[in-house]
Formats: structure tokens, sequence, C-alpha cells
């Protein structure tokens, strides 16, 4: 699992990390700024935010197959520098589950980050279900919403960041079955990967070159099996 949270770490930042890589000049040395999930009053008034972010890929299986993942996300500090604030990594990990449970079960989370020095409370629900949706073939859908309460509304969005779910991305993993690609599905799955209704994410396949067992759900737009480049190894955002 070392290359895929090699890859989705660097989705916490603004993908400069990824392949191809692109050394940053000037202005364009700055933070990452990609998929902020911000709380729903704050985007109530803010059409052009978004407070959830939907998931949906395929899965080829059966019931017995187990899933997994994590949604991983950045929360800025207080006091931060906007052009490069600082943040606290935040995870939520999703219990294993079967297909067959989620069937008829399907996984409701809800959790809170507080606590910690210079940090805001923030709440996040979590939503999971899985479909049968062709012969041997599943559709698994991960909601993540924003559910933090505000007292009163931040009027600006430098204040509004410090409740966000910044960068927030979606980690799926999958034992007895293999995720299908959105890019490129087999000819008999088109309808169904058509069918797959993503918001503020899209979920590739990551991993080694034929590796179908991992799923990430990304903000930032990349091909399957997305690799970190050579040139920035070791370098990292503080």
């Amino acid at each position: 699992m070392k290359p895929v949270d090699a890859v989705a770490r660097a989705t916490l930042y603004d993908g400069y990390l990824l392949h191809p890589y692109r050394p940053p000049q000037g202005e364009d040395r700055r933070s990452w700024t990609a998929g902020g999930l911000l709380p729903r009053a704050y985007c109530d008034e803010h059409i052009d935010e978004a407070s959830a972010l939907r998931a949906e890929c395929l899965v080829e299986g059966d019931t017995a197959s187990v899933l997994e993942g994590e949604v991983r996300f950045l929360q800025v500090l207080d006091g931060a520098d906007p052009a490069w604030p600082h943040a606290i990594e935040r995870r939520l990990v999703l219990p294993r589950a079967v297909f067959r449970d989620m069937l008829v079960r399907p996984l409701s989370m809800r959790a809170v980050f507080d606590g910690d020095p210079g940090s805001r409370r923030i709440e996040a629900n979590v939503h999971a279900t899985v479909a049968l949706v062709a012969a041997g073939t599943f559709k698994v859908r991960v909601d993540v919403a924003n559910s933090t309460l505000l007292d009163g509304v931040p009027p600006k969005r430098d204040a509004a960041m410090g409740f966000a779910l910044v960068a927030c991305h979606v980690v799926l993993h999958v034992e007895g079955g293999a995720f299908v690609s959105l890019f490129d599905p087999p000819q008999r799955l088109l309808d169904e990967s058509r069918g797959c209704m993503n918001a503020g994410v899209w979920p590739v396949l990551v991993g080694d070159e034929d590796a179908r067992d991992t799923m990430l759900a990304s903000p930032i737009i990349l091909y399957d099996h997305p690799r970190i480049a050579p040139e920035s190894a070791g370098e990292r955002p503080t």
C-alpha cells in the first residue's frame, strides 16, 4: 500500500508532486487548494462552494467481496497564511464490510474532529452503499458531507476554511473483487460505467499497473495508476 498512500497523500496538496512533473515557479509555488468541502450554512450563502462529495465506481465480484476504505482531508489551522497555510491531516476509517451485508444495511458514520491546538471543531458524515447493477458487478457509492454547525456564518472564505474538509478524497480497497476502470471500462459495462455519477471527485485505479484492488476518488483529475514523479522525491509542502 505504500505507493498507493504516496499518491493519495499527494492529492492532499495541489497535485504538483504527481507525474508528469513540472517544477513550480513564481506564483505557482503555493500550497494545495483543491477539493474543499465547507459547512452547509456557508455554502447556502455561497452557491459556488460545495459541502459534500459523491464517489461512485464499479466492482466486479460477488456478495462475499469485502470493502474497506478511508476518507482523508486537511484541516486548516487558525491564523494560517492563506497562500501557504498550515494544516492537520485527518482520516476517517471505514469499517470492513461484506457486500452481502451492505446490500441490506448501508454504512453510515459520523466523526468529530476537535481538541488539537489551533483547530476548530468540525464534523463529517459518511454514507456508503453497494448495489447490484449487472451479473457479477456492483456499484459502490460513498457520500461525504461536511456537517459542521456554525455559530454564525464566516463573512469571508479564508475564515471559513478553518471549518473545511480541504482536498477531501476517498481511498477504497476491495478483497475478493476488482474495481472497473471508468477511463477504459470493458464494452459489456459501458452503460453501467456511464451511470456512475461523481461529484467533486473522480475515481481512478491506483497501485501497480495491473492492480485493480484499490480505487482513489481524487479531487484532482488523474488517469489510472498515477505515479509520483522521481524529480519530486522527498519534496513535501510544510
